[in-house]
């Protein structure tokens, strides 16, 4: 059974993201155990690399990083802020990446829905080049969905089914 964790990357309650990355975890519900990471998890004080986290963070992040080490693949959904990732997210990645890196060879799915007609691709692009520069071997296929912000069509929903189940084979696969 693989380990999978999967990174909401926004802080808002009713999340069109984090709803996506539910719905493509629970693709998963026979094959891998998955671990969505609280939203309460991201609000860490802005990355500041000269100033140590306090004591209750640090447990957290190293409880975090384990998790990530123990993991075979990592699943981020990604609102697009002004063209970019999300700063909540960014500022994640930064306190997770400090060494050890549990990112370097971790295998990676990015996934975006927006109700923009760009889907979230623009912030996937950018998140795509941070995971890569952190060694990470990032899926091919981003999945970007558009929304009105009503339930997702019958192809949106062929599309998730789809994303979960390449992006498992994806971890499963030897690089």
């Amino acid at each position: 059974m693989k380990n999978i964790i999967a990174i909401p990357g926004s802080l808002r309650q009713n999340s069109l993201n984090l709803e996506l990355l539910r719905s493509v975890c629970a693709q998963f519900s026979t094959e891998a155990r998955v671990w969505i990471t609280p939203q309460a998890k991201l609000e860490w004080p802005l990355f500041n690399q000269d100033v140590p986290l306090p004591e209750n963070l640090s447990k957290d992040l190293i409880e975090y990083k384990n998790l990530l080490k123990n993991s075979e693949g990592v699943l981020i959904a990604s609102p697009e802020y002004n063209a970019s990732v999300s700063g909540v997210l960014k500022n994640f990645i930064d306190w997770l990446s400090r060494e050890p890196n549990p990112f370097s060879n971790k295998k990676v799915g990015l996934i975006s829905v927006s109700t923009s007609p760009f889907g979230g691709i623009r912030g996937l692009m950018h998140l795509r080049d941070v995971m890569a520069q952190l060694g990470a071997f990032v899926y091919p296929k981003n999945m970007c969905l558009y929304t009105n912000g009503t339930a997702y069509s019958e192809q949106q929903l062929r599309l998730i089914k789809d994303f979960a189940h390449n992006f498992f084979n994806f971890i499963d696969s030897k690089l």
